[in-house]
């Protein structure tokens, strides 16, 4: 029993130690930032490269495949900030280089996205890592990643906005996925467009109820009369309440 109870305790020494090491002066944040991205990736940060530069294991391989040299390349992209600047969260995207060490680019070469958020305190003061998700997903193509962004989803709630284009053989498509501390929380179809079929094009709107936690998807469908050739706009509405227990948006039925 004795030893049950060491083992508690050192647990909760090391939980707390370490949850004490990612917090820091928000005055040291440009020099403290490096090397701590660096711990949380296990990488080696390039400071003329700007690249942290990391070995996966096979997990991680399978998630976001591997460069030639057995290494994975990753770059901070963005700072959002958000919640009167208490918050902000960094874009990162991890890439695989080929044989030449160059950056690969092809269509299906997507780079992965990672999200690190840092709470500021109130007396704006200390900053803490609040979560750190190594994965989220692949996005983009030939090897460039898509626009990223905040969404409001509740009066002090907010979820990561990620806005995926694809065009192939004359259509185009819009994507938008939210996430919520890294976790994918909906995905939305938002535009769709082909120039070769004056019948096909849709676009969704989206709002947000804050008070009620409710995002309306309004798909507008415009539907064109080979006939007539007269245009008729049709209009699809989709409910989702966000669930506090799951953290995920939850589709209403009518």
């Amino acid at each position: 029993m004795k030893k049950i109870y060491t083992i508690i305790i050192l647990f909760f020494y090391v939980y707390i130690n370490a949850q004490d090491a990612i917090k820091f002066k928000k005055s040291e944040a440009d020099s403290v930032l490096p090397s701590i991205i660096s711990k949380l990736f296990d990488a080696k940060f390039n400071e003329q490269t700007k690249e942290f530069i990391w070995k996966p294991n096979y997990a991680e391989r399978l998630q976001f495949g591997v460069s030639s040299d057995g290494y994975l390349y990753t770059k901070l992209d963005k700072y959002l900030k958000y919640d009167n600047n208490y918050l902000t969260t960094i874009v990162a995207f991890t890439y695989v280089k080929d044989e030449n060490g160059k950056h690969e680019s092809c269509h299906v070469c997507s780079p992965s996205l990672s999200l690190i958020t840092f709470k500021l305190d109130k007396e704006k003061e200390n900053v803490e890592l609040l979560y750190f998700k190594k994965f989220v997903s692949r996005i983009g193509s030939f090897g460039e990643s898509t626009n990223i962004d905040i969404l409001q989803i509740s009066e002090d709630e907010y979820c990561i906005k990620e806005s995926n284009e694809w065009v192939s053989q004359g259509s185009s498509y819009t994507y938008e996925h939210l996430y919520y501390n890294g976790e994918n929380i909906l995905d939305i179809d938002k535009y769709g467009n082909n120039s070769d079929n004056l019948n096909f094009h849709y676009e969704t709107i989206i709002s947000v109820d804050k008070n009620k936690k409710i995002i309306t998807l309004t798909k507008k469908e415009v539907d064109r009369n080979k006939k007539t050739n007269l245009k008729t706009t049709i209009d699809t509405i989709e409910k989702y309440r966000f669930d506090d227990n799951i953290k995920k948006f939850v589709k209403i039925c009518k």
